[in-house]
């Protein structure tokens, strides 16, 4: 089975994250310290050219994506790069499957794959996780996270990125980049607490749920393109909040209810966590605590402030020793 994660080479120190979000592109560089912890060595938001992506994620207009990126990444030349993916190819499932051993597992997940899709699986790029605490997973169940998108699409994306003179190491989906940013967040809290991550872009919801390093649950949510100016009392509050109310609120109410689970806080990122109101609104909609996931970085000369977007871009730069 072709996994996203390792779908192209092996990482190395210095790794790019860059979070393609349709008009924009996020970019994070991280230099590992020879000790715990990262340098941050870029950070910036690239307008990228009307329409060069498309809804279901394809690449439309390679040529201008190159443009507008390589101005800069050109100072990041043979550097490593991890990309996300979107859109309407891209699928992720959640999955119960009878307990079995990893081999057996990904044998399954080919025929469970093809049968889902309707599609060779050798026309897919498949990847997955076992969600959850090994050691408190049931005897005779097993829970899966699968992502699928078409080979093609992949490559698509393989493409672009080596024409900006850098070595795509892997494409993951949103969510895990956002679950994996949680490391970074001085707002983390104790090892066992769990808590909800909440990216709200304006065309999508990234959502994550743990529990201390283990990842319980993670989606994707695509809503309608919000535009002009927003404030409390406008289009954008009451939209994310609808949004949050239709998506998250059932998924909360699931782990709470029928699994037992005390969900301690949310954290909030993407550019919804600066909107005006957002924060108080959804804190009563959702019946839980909200913080700003805040993560701080050293540069060669201070330490800096991320803003609340870049989460996802410095979950994937963060992604691999």
């Amino acid at each position: 089975m072709k996994r996203l994660t390792g779908l192209f080479q092996r990482k190395r120190n210095t790794t790019l994250g860059v979070n393609i979000c349709g008009e924009t592109a996020r970019i994070v560089g991280l230099s590992r310290r020879t000790g715990p912890g990262y340098i941050l060595r870029a950070a910036g938001e690239i307008p990228l050219p009307f329409e060069c992506i498309g809804e279901d994620g394809s690449v439309l207009a390679p040529r201008d994506i190159v443009y507008a990126l390589e101005e800069t990444t050109h100072q990041f030349q043979g550097e490593y790069i991890s990309a996300t993916i979107r859109g309407d190819m891209l699928t992720i499932l959640h999955l119960t499957l009878p307990a079995m051993k990893a081999a057996q597992l990904e044998s399954a997940l080919l025929w469970e794959a093809e049968n889902l899709f309707g599609q060779d699986s050798n026309q897919l790029v498949l990847d997955y996780l076992v969600m959850g605490d090994a050691a408190e997973k049931s005897d005779d169940q097993m829970n899966i996270m699968l992502a699928a998108v078409p080979r093609d699409l992949a490559w698509q994306y393989y493409d672009v990125l080596v024409h900006c003179g850098l070595k795509p190491i892997s494409l993951e989906i949103e969510p895990i980049a956002l679950a994996r940013a949680l490391s970074l967040m001085e707002s983390r809290k104790t090892p066992k607490e769990t808590q909800a991550l909440i990216d709200l872009d304006r065309d999508y919801i990234n959502f994550a749920l743990l529990r201390g390093a283990q990842l319980l649950y993670a989606q994707s949510f695509q809503l309608g393109k919000i535009g002009g100016p927003r404030n409390h009392t406008g289009e954008g509050v009451s939209f994310w909040l609808d949004s949050l109310m239709s998506q998250i609120i059932p998924i909360l109410d699931h782990y709470r209810k029928d699994q037992g689970l005390d969900i301690g806080m949310g954290i909030l990122t993407g550019v919804g966590a600066n909107e005006p109101g957002l924060m108080e609104a959804a804190q009563t909609d959702l019946n839980l605590p909200l913080i700003k996931g805040e993560i701080h970085l050293d540069t060669a000369e201070e330490k800096i402030l991320l803003a609340p977007q870049f989460s996802i871009a410095a979950g994937l730069a963060s992604g691999f020793p």
